[in-house]
């Protein structure tokens, strides 16, 4: 096994870093807990909804970068690219019929606790993906709940991994698949759901502070229930009900930790990014050793000390949001090199 453990030596956040975690993120995190409160999460989720969505449109996308979209078998994605990106298969109308250094895609998931957020806010952060690694990503913008409750988001990943297969050509050893948050979850839980309808395995994948655990049993949940800037944890329970619905929180396809070793066995090469003090961080942990005690190839680690939950979507204003992707992209093109035989 190759095996990566990092951690953040930085004995001290950037000027930018500590602005973000100790104001900004606080900020928004109590206005999220004020708009959801009790009893009022289902019907205020719209309004809630709407704000996030107004923080998002308000980011510009990198310069030579758009979004056209796609649906995908039904699901509703859309493609993120460069300008300057030669004959992408992924747009409406063109196809894979050569393996080409442009028939590389990678797929995103979104966070928001299966509840809140889109591809439409995420696209900014699809865009610096794309920038870092040179290649198109396809954002899916799977259903929420508590409207569409499990297996609704996981459909929707499956159908757009089959888009790409069947639709449009591309090989799985091209395709990488990844998400932050919720969306990190359930870029494992469609690992698990490929193995068990037994199509191939996309070449990696990679999970940003990832949603493991919805019955809140990582002991991170407790223990940084202070220091977590982000997330209103209060309503943490609440969205993984919404999501979960009437079935239980410890299926592995909603809460992948729960897996058995021969269900991970086989998973391709991954990366998992977590922080020291956001609830999240023992959900990776405890994965990370599923994974070993698998015997799964590849696994590399990084732990970040000052940061918070899903930092790296705030490239490229953070310095340590920029040093955070930068890391992805090497992933990416690690696994996914233009001009390969696969």
């Amino acid at each position: 096994n190759h095996f990566f453990v990092f951690l953040s030596s930085m004995p001290r956040p950037s000027p930018q870093g500590a602005f973000l975690v100790r104001l900004v993120l606080p900020f928004l995190r109590d206005t999220c807990l004020q708009v959801l409160s009790e009893p009022f999460f289902d019907a205020r989720l719209p309004q809630a909804r709407r704000l996030l969505e107004g923080f998002g449109e308000r980011v510009p996308l990198p310069e030579g970068f758009q979004a056209t979209p796609v649906s995908c078998f039904g699901t509703s994605c859309e493609v993120v690219y460069g300008k300057s990106f030669s004959g992408t298969p992924l747009l409406p109308g063109k196809g894979s019929n050569s393996q080409t250094s442009e028939d590389r895609v990678v797929m995103y998931f979104h966070g928001g606790g299966y509840v809140s957020f889109s591809a439409r806010f995420y696209r900014p952060f699809a865009a610096e993906l794309a920038k870092v690694s040179s290649i198109p990503v396809l954002n899916v913008d799977y259903r929420l709940a508590p409207e569409h409750k499990f297996p609704a988001a996981l459909e929707d990943a499956i159908n757009a991994y089959k888009w790409l297969l069947e639709e449009k050509g591309i090989k799985p050893g091209r395709i990488m698949m990844g998400g932050d948050s919720a969306g990190g979850g359930l870029t494992v839980a469609t690992l698990l759901k490929i193995k068990e309808l037994g199509l191939p395995m996309p070449k990696a994948a990679f999970g940003l502070s990832p949603w493991l655990d919805l019955t809140g049993q990582s002991g991170s949940m407790k223990e940084n229930a202070k220091t977590e800037a982000l997330l209103p944890v209060e309503l943490i329970p609440r969205a993984a009900t919404a999501y979960a619905g009437n079935t239980p929180k410890t299926n592995p396809l909603i809460s992948p930790v729960y897996a058995s070793e021969t269900a991970v066995k086989g998973f391709p090469p991954m990366l998992f990014h977590c922080c020291d003090r956001e609830v999240f961080r023992d959900d990776t942990l405890r994965f990370v050793q599923l994974l070993r005690r698998a015997g799964v190839q590849d696994i590399t680690l990084r732990q970040f000390r000052h940061m918070c939950h899903i930092f790296q979507i705030f490239t490229p204003h953070v310095p340590e949001s920029v040093s955070a992707v930068k890391e992805i992209g090497e992933f990416i093109l690690t696994h996914l090199p233009p001009m390969v035989n696969v």
